[in-house]
């Protein structure tokens, strides 16, 4: 075989539960030239049993030996890789079998493309499919108001981290992929494939559960990072910011004069600098 194109990175800590289920998912990948990374992040339970219990030869296993959390795992996972692309993988989730085929052979043909999603589907809890924005222009655009990929279903190209000494960020704690695809924006293309290529476990033990008002703290501040990136102006009127909590928040406090204000405000910034297609701000 030619050597690997892709490593799937997936950290795991105290992951017995679903573990089985997330591994095999991606062994039976139709797709089958792969290094699947496995990082223990100091489990204290059968996480480790588990993934030694499995004999394949893609898999590499990496035991921390504490627990140094989610972030810093990543952040190690990337530093070890020297493949074409990283794929993101949970090890509660269930990736589609045809999922590192269909991300791998869509970006071998888009080689302007740097992060490839795709659409997810809720298992545990519920059982929705959610249809993220698709075109790189609706995804840069939707981030202004919202995380618009799904992060254990990406596969990134590993030159992006590498070029641009781009690491996820231990300040965005929580939302660390939502502040990671905003640095990435001005770096190359985005493109969520439509069709639910993951399975996405929803429980009340996650951290987007747990921390959901945290995350909405940061998010905001994310969120107008981006604009100013993106503008080159450091923007503080408040009027923005009200816009970005209304669209995010659905705050209804806001006065419509206020919002015309800000709306009209970006409005002339895209018109000046050409960030979006102006259909998006209409």
């Amino acid at each position: 075989m030619s050597l690997p194109l892709v490593t799937v990175l997936m950290p795991v800590f105290n992951s017995e539960k679903n573990l089985k289920e997330a591994i095999e998912s991606i062994l039976n990948q139709s797709y089958t030239n792969f290094i699947f990374l496995i990082i223990n992040d100091g489990s204290t339970d059968l996480s480790e049993a588990i993934i030694r219990s499995y004999q394949d030869e893609r898999i590499r296993y990496v035991k921390n030996t504490e627990n140094i959390q989610l972030i810093a795992t990543l952040n190690k996972g990337i530093e070890l890789i020297n493949t074409k692309y990283i794929a993101r993988m949970d090890a509660d989730d269930i990736a589609h079998p045809e999922r590192l085929e269909k991300q791998i052979s869509f970006l071998e043909k888009n080689p302007d493309c740097i992060v490839c999603g795709s659409y997810y589907q809720f298992i545990g809890q519920s059982e929705q499919i959610i249809h993220l924005p698709i075109l790189n222009d609706q995804i840069k655009f939707q981030l202004l108001y919202f995380n618009s990929f799904c992060h254990p279903s990406t596969v990134i190209r590993t030159s992006v981290f590498q070029e641009n000494n781009i690491k996820f960020n231990k300040e965005y704690k929580h939302a660390e992929d939502y502040f990671l695809w905003t640095e990435l924006a001005l770096k190359g293309e985005f493109y969520n494939i439509p069709e639910v290529l993951l399975y996405y476990r929803k429980h009340d033990s996650q951290i987007s559960q747990i921390f959901q008002n945290h995350q909405q703290d940061i998010e905001l501040t994310i969120q107008a990072n981006y604009l100013n990136k993106l503008t080159g102006l450091k923007l503080e009127n408040q009027n923005i910011l009200a816009t970005l909590q209304f669209l995010h928040f659905g705050n209804k406090e806001i006065s419509s004069s206020k919002l015309l204000e800000a709306f009209t405000f970006l409005f002339d910034i895209n018109c000046s600098l050409f960030i979006f297609e102006d259909k998006f701000l209409r």
